[in-house]
Order: structure tokens, then C-alpha cells, then sequence
């Protein structure tokens, strides 16, 4: 019997071998293992008071571009998540298992209105519907709102975090303080909706939906709606994404010095990645408007060459508004004149 069992192995042995060797090799290309990479950068590695930040980076799936949907957290030296954003990178393809379906300016009651007066609270109404018609979805619903300038007008993100009910709906109408120093004219909501934070690689069920309202620094009313848009813009690379928003100013807006982290999280077709990358806010004496570390002739002509002038009108510049009010005036000479000499 021993004779027997090493003859049989001798034959058995090669035909099992020649037997996984053909299965492996006629296995489909399609169950090949494929991964999303999501690259992400800014266009600056640091920034300065009230200074534009550019967000872009590309989808390759194995190597190949790649449309999909990019959802973006940026999260501030104080661990406050200042925006999120959900941005098509190509054309993508959406599943939309969970769907924003109305984003309206309103009033504190959820009637519409599209404009509001500084000094007064912005509101926005959000509905999201889930077309899951078997299990319910974890979601946490995003609201930030941009000035005329793209600035986020408060330090951090909106949002509500709970579950929709299988084929459910949920509506969220958070509220937004209009402080003095934000800029008049046309201003955005974004509305996302995400599995998760993206910083803990949750992702964004669809794209981002956006509405215009108008600010105003007077009680004069909008009796129009304006256009709903959902910022969907053609790219110069079917795999590309960008956005960009400005810096708030220190003071009531929370922009400290420091490291900030931006967190994307990408979704093609059933396909995800993540990744993330950081900025500076460098330290600044407000005033040093050339940012050369220091005070002297050229802040002062930097500022009194904008005297005068207000936000939302021909050459505002937000970053020589030192002294955040929305207008240049003597208040932001003073600022610049009383530090005048000083090194840092």
C-alpha cells in the first residue's frame, strides 16, 4: 500500500498543480484588484491674511483617470472643520442613494427670502431624500455659506448628524450670523451630505447643491428668486477637481496661525480612496499687508489707496481690510499708522 500511495502522488500531484494553473490564469480581468487614488493639493504651502486657498488634485483609478465625486473637509489649527464641499472631478456617474433635493434661502420660519441685512441671521432650508428602500443611512447634512469675497462667513461648518429611514426624508434650516465685516452682493450656500466626516473617510453621497442670496448692509428686500446652481463646472481634465474660498479674518471668525489639514475622500462608481494634505496660516502682524515682516510706508499706501471703499464695490480688496468692517476707512489707517516701524 505504501508503493501505492507514492505512485498515486506522483501522478495526482501534477495534474492538481496544471489544474489551479489554469483556473488562476482564466480568471476574469474584471476581478482583477483595481484601487482609487485621490491626490489633493493646494496652490500655495502657506497663506496670509484674508488670502485666497486653491484646493485641486485628480482621480486615477489603477493608473487610468477616473470621474467621480470629491468631498473636501478642511479642519483648522483648532480642530474646527472650517468648510466641507462635495466637487465633481470629470463627469461623474451618480448613484445618488441619498440625494439633496432643495436648498432655499428663507426666513427663520421657512418661507423663501433672498436677502438679508448685516447684522442679522441668514437662513437656509435642506432636504435630503433617502431612494434606500431597504435600510436606513447614517448622514451628516453640511451647510457652509461663502461672502461675495468666498469667504466662509462663520468659523465652522453647520451641520446635523443622524439617520434617514429607508425611502425617508429629513429637512435641517441651521442659521448664519451676518457679522459686520462680511462683504455685500451675491453670497452661496453649499449644502453636502456624507456617510461620515471625511476626515474619518467617510464619503459624499452626491454632489454638492448651491443657492444665491443676496447681503445687504440696508433693509432693502430682493422680490425675485435667484438662480439655483449646482456648481457644476467643466474641467480642463476629465479627472480634475478644484474649488477655492478665502481665509477669514481673525477676529469673530476663527482663522488662527497654525497648520491646517485638508481631508478628501473620493467615490467612482463603487470605487473609494482618501487622502490628505496641510497648509500654514503664517504668523502675521494684522497691518503687514506686503507681509515682508514688517510696518512701514508701503502698508500705509496699500491702505489709504483703498480709502473709501467698500465691500462689493470696484477694486475691494478684503485683505487690505485690517481693521474687518467691510470698508475701508480710518479705522484701518489707524491700525496700520499706530504699528508703523515695528519688525517682527
Amino acid at each position: 500500500m505504501g508503493f501505492d500511495r507514492k505512485l498515486l502522488a506522483i501522478f495526482i500531484f501534477p495534474i492538481l498543480a496544471c489544474t489551479l494553473l489554469i483556473t488562476l490564469t482564466s480568471i476574469p480581468n474584471s476581478l482583477s484588484i483595481e484601487w482609487l487614488d485621490v491626490t489633493v493639493t493646494t496652490d500655495k504651502p502657506s497663506y496670509t491674511y484674508r488670502s485666497l486657498v486653491t484646493i485641486y488634485g485628480k482621480l486615477w483609478l489603477s493608473g487610468n483617470p477616473r470621474s467621480g465625486v470629491v468631498g473636501v473637509e478642511v479642519v483648522n489649527p483648532n480642530n474646527q472643520t472650517l468648510i466641507t464641499r462635495s466637487v465633481p472631478a470629470g463627469t461623474p456617474t451618480l448613484s445618488n442613494i441619498v440625494e439633496i433635493v432643495e436648498v432655499i434661502p428663507c426666513d427663520q420660519y421657512g418661507n423663501p427670502k433672498y436677502t438679508f441685512k448685516k447684522g442679522n441671521f441668514a437662513h437656509v432650508k435642506v432636504k435630503i431624500k433617502s431612494n434606500d428602500l431597504l435600510s436606513s443611512r447614517h448622514v451628516i447634512i453640511t451647510v457652509v455659506a461663502y461672502d461675495n469675497d468666498s469667504t466662509p462667513i462663520l468659523p465652522n461648518v453647520k451641520y446635523l448628524e443622524t439617520d434617514i429611514l429607508p425611502n425617508g426624508t429629513i429637512e435641517y434650516k441651521p442659521d448664519f450670523f451676518l457679522y459686520s465685516w462680511i462683504s455685500t452682493g451675491t453670497a452661496k450656500f453649499y449644502a453636502c451630505v456624507f456617510s461620515d466626516w471625511p476626515r474619518n473617510g467617510g464619503l459624499p453621497y452626491t454632489l454638492e447643491q448651491s443657492v444665491q442670496f443676496t447681503i445687504t448692509s440696508t433693509s432693502s428686500l430682493s422680490t425675485s428668486a435667484l438662480t439655483f446652481n449646482r456648481e457644476i463646472e467643466p474641467k480642463t481634465e476629465s479627472n480634475m477637481y478644484s474649488l477655492n474660498f478665502r481665509l477669514p479674518p481673525d477676529e469673530e471668525s476663527g482663522a488662527p496661525f497654525g497648520n491646517y489639514t485638508v481631508y478628501v475622500s473620493a467615490d467612482s462608481q463603487g470605487y473609494t480612496g482618501k487622502n490628505a494634505a496641510s497648509f500654514i496660516r503664517e504668523y502675521q502682524i494684522i497691518g503687514d499687508t506686503k507681509f515682508d515682516h514688517k510696518i512701514d510706508v508701503l502698508d500705509v499706501v496699500m491702505v489709504t489707496s483703498k480709502y473709501g471703499l467698500k465691500s462689493g464695490e470696484s477694486g475691494w480688496n478684503p485683505e487690505v481690510d485690517v481693521k474687518p468692517s467691510g470698508k475701508i476707512d480710518i479705522s484701518d489707517v489707524v491700525v496700520v499708522t499706530q504699528k508703523y516701524g515695528q519688525n517682527y
